[in-house]
C-alpha cells in the first residue's frame, strides 16, 4: 500500500512539473530586409578584412577568391583601401 501511495505521489508531482515547464512560444521579430542586408554586408566586409591578417599569421602566400566575394569587393570597395570622395 505504501508503494502505491509513493507511486501516485511521484506521478502527480511529475505531472505538475511537466505542466509548469510548458511555455507558450513567442515569435521573434526580424529586422526589415534592408537592415538584414546591411548586417550581412557588414559581416562580409569584416570577414574579408580579416583575410590579410590570417594570411600573414599562417604564412600563406596565395588566396583563392570566389567570384561572389570578388563581386562584393568590386561593388562595395576593398575595406583595406581608403574611400575615394568624388
Amino acid at each position: 500500500m505504501h508503494l502505491l501511495k509513493l507511486s501516485v505521489s511521484l506521478l502527480v508531482s511529475l505531472a505538475v512539473s511537466c505542466v509548469q515547464a510548458v511555455r507558450v512560444p513567442q515569435y521573434q521579430q526580424l529586422p526589415p530586409l534592408r537592415e538584414q542586408a546591411a548586417i550581412q554586408d557588414a559581416w562580409t566586409v569584416e570577414r574579408v578584412s580579416n583575410v590579410p591578417q590570417l594570411l600573414r599569421k599562417y604564412e600563406v602566400d596565395a588566396w583563392l577568391v570566389s567570384l561572389a566575394i570578388q563581386n562584393f569587393i568590386h561593388a562595395h570597395g576593398n575595406p583595406d583601401e581608403p574611400k575615394r570622395v568624388c
